[in-house]
């Protein structure tokens, strides 16, 4: 993600609510610090949201260079819709846990 998007990018979780949500999310941003990124947000979802509107509005205007999101299966695929309407572009498969990470405008 680093060589994608760059070193000292401020990054944004969408995280779900369960402990390997928690986990994957630590550990991404352990990594990243090494490259000079800072969480400006982490949105914590349950799983099986429906609706990632309030979460991504939050990601939306929180000055994030990145999104990642850690969410998997449906709940990956309705969120990554989603974020795409608030401002997610160009969606990439991240190498590191296999995030979907977008670049925000």
């Amino acid at each position: 993600m680093v060589k994608e998007f760059g070193k000292g990018k401020k990054v944004s979780y969408l995280t779900p609510d369960y402990t390997y949500g928690h986990t994957v999310t630590k550990s991404m941003q352990d990594f990243l610090a090494t490259a000079g990124w800072t969480t400006v947000t982490n949105q914590v979802a349950p799983l099986g949201a429906p609706d990632y509107s309030s979460y991504l509005l939050n990601v939306a205007n929180s000055g994030a260079d990145v999104l990642i999101n850690v969410n998997w299966g449906h709940d990956a695929v309705l969120s990554t819709q989603q974020a795409k309407q608030f401002g997610g572009r160009r969606p990439r498969r991240g190498r590191f846990r296999r995030q979907l990470c977008f670049g925000m405008e």
